[in-house]
C-alpha cells in the first residue's frame, strides 16, 4: 500500500471536530472499501487542546456552580483515542501560511513556537471566528479563556457596577444572567450599538428582551459603541463612548461580533469581509485549487451560526468523498441551508425570547430549550463525535 494521503482539518470547533470525526468513521472507510490500495490519514490542527462550549459562556461567566469550567472547555484529544494511530493525529498549532501550487499548510507549534510544514491532498479550512474577548472564543491556549472566565468570577460579587458590550444575542444573555444573579443590587449596563437589541432579527424579540432586562434592573443604552477603554490605576476599566461620553466601570463586558480567522491566507482567496471565498452549494474554496474546502463561521456561505455549520457537514462530506475518489463514490450534494429565522435567547433564569423556523415561541419554551442548561450536557457529544456514529 502507498503512503497514506494527508487530509488536514484545520479547526477545533462544532464544525472541524465534525468533519473530522466524519471522515474516520465514514468517508474513509467507504473510499477504501472501493479502492484498498489507497490509505488516508486525518491530521486536525488547532491552537488549543480543548473545545470550548461558547454557547454556556453567559452563564458559565458568573461563577462554577452554575457552569463548571471542565463542562465548558473539553479535551480534544479524548474524543479521538478510539482511532488507530495511523488514521489520525492531533497537532496543537496555528497555521500562519498556505501554499497553494506546493499544497503546504505552514503551522506554528503553540508549545514550541517552531513551525511546521504539513502537506495535505485535501483541505478542510475551519478556523472559525475570534472575539475581542477570550471569554466567546480561544485565543490560542485554551488556558486564556479558563484565566478569563475566572478573573471575570472573582471580580463580580465586589463589582458596583458592570457593563456589557455588545446588543446580540451573547450580550443580550450576558446581560440577562447578570441581572437573574444580581438583580438590582448593581448597577448592570448593557450597551448596544443599535438601535433596538437582537438587530438582526425579528424587532419583537428585542423589544421583549429588553422589557425583561429592565424589570431584572439592568440599564439599556443604543446607539452608542465604545471607541476605548482603558484600565485605571484601581482596576477599573473608563469607557470612551462614541458620543464623546465616558463612563467608568467595575467590570467590563465584550460580548461583540466575530471577526474570521484568516489573515493567514493569502489575500486571493479572500472576500471583501475576510472571509473565505466559498462556493455555497458545495463548499469548495474559490481559486485554492483540488480538493480544498471551508466550512462554519470562516467561509462566505456562512452567516455566522451554529445552524449553517450543522447544514453543511453532511453534504460536505459526500462531496468530499466524491472528489477524492475522482468521482466513482460519494456523489456531488448541494448545501441547503435553512432561511427560517430561527434563533432562542434565553433572558435571565427563567424566561427568554425566540423564533423557531419562522415561528414565535413563548417565554418558557426557550428557557425549556435552551434557558436551563445552555445546551452543555450536548458539549461531549461534539467532542466525542457520538452525533455522528450513523451516517447522514
Amino acid at each position: 500500500m502507498s503512503k497514506a494521503q494527508n487530509i488536514v482539518v484545520l479547526g477545533g470547533s462544532f464544525s472541524g471536530l465534525g468533519i473530522a470525526h466524519n471522515l474516520l468513521r465514514h468517508t474513509i472507510p467507504a473510499l477504501t472499501s472501493a479502492d484498498p490500495s489507497t490509505s488516508y490519514k486525518v491530521l486536525l490542527i488547532t491552537p488549543s487542546t480543548h473545545f470550548l462550549w461558547m454557547i454556556g459562556a453567559p452563564r458559565a461567566l458568573i461563577s462554577e456552580d452554575l457552569i463548571p469550567i471542565d463542562k465548558t472547555l473539553l479535551p480534544i484529544k479524548d474524543g479521538f483515542k478510539d482511532y488507530p494511530a495511523e488514521a489520525f493525529e492531533f497537532i496543537q498549532g496555528e497555521a500562519i501560511g498556505l501554499e497553494i501550487d506546493s499544497r503546504k499548510v505552514i503551522v506554528k507549534l503553540t508549545t514550541s513556537g517552531s513551525e511546521r510544514s504539513v502537506d495535505y491532498h485535501a483541505l478542510v479550512i475551519a478556523t472559525g471566528g475570534h472575539t475581542s474577548s477570550a471569554l466567546w472564543s480561544q485565543h490560542g491556549s485554551h488556558e486564556k479563556t479558563v484565566t478569563a472566565l475566572k478573573e471575570t468570577r472573582e471580580a463580580l460579587p465586589s463589582a458596583e457596577s458592570i457593563v456589557v458590550l455588545g446588543g446580540g444575542a451573547a450580550g443580550t444573555e450576558t446581560a440577562g444572567e447578570l441581572g437573574s444573579a444580581f438583580g438590582k443590587k448593581k448597577d448592570i449596563t448593557l450597551i448596544s450599538g443599535s438601535n433596538r437589541l437582537l438587530p438582526k432579527n425579528n424587532a419583537t424579540l428585542g423589544e421583549n428582551a429588553e422589557t425583561y432586562l429592565k424589570n431584572m434592573g439592568v440599564k439599556v443604552r443604543h446607539g452608542v459603541r465604545v471607541s476605548k477603554s482603558e484600565k485605571t490605576s484601581t482596576g477599573q476599566t473608563t469607557l470612551t463612548l462614541t458620543d464623546g461620553a465616558t463612563m467608568t466601570t467595575d467590570v467590563f463586558i465584550e460580548a461583540t461580533g466575530v471577526s474570521p480567522n484568516t489573515s493567514w491566507l493569502p489575500k486571493e482567496l479572500l472576500d471583501a469581509k475576510g472571509f473565505v471565498k466559498t462556493d455555497p452549494d458545495y463548499l469548495r474554496v474559490v481559486g485554492a485549487g483540488e480538493r480544498v474546502y471551508a466550512i462554519g463561521t470562516v467561509g462566505s456561505y456562512s452567516r455566522g451560526s451554529v445552524f449553517d455549520s450543522n447544514d453543511a457537514i453532511a453534504p460536505l462530506m459526500t462531496n468530499m468523498e466524491y472528489d477524492l475518489s475522482n468521482g466513482k463514490t460519494g456523489k456531488e450534494k448541494k448545501v441547503v441551508l435553512n432561511q427560517k429565522e430561527t434563533i432562542v435567547v434565553p433572558v435571565g433564569r427563567d424566561k427568554g425570547v425566540g423564533i423557531l423556523f419562522g415561528w414565535k415561541v413563548p417565554s418558557l419554551m426557550v428557557w425549556g430549550i435552551k434557558g436551563r442548561t445552555f445546551f452543555v450536557e450536548k458539549a461531549p457529544e461534539e467532542v466525542k463525535g457520538t452525533k455522528y456514529t450513523k451516517r447522514s
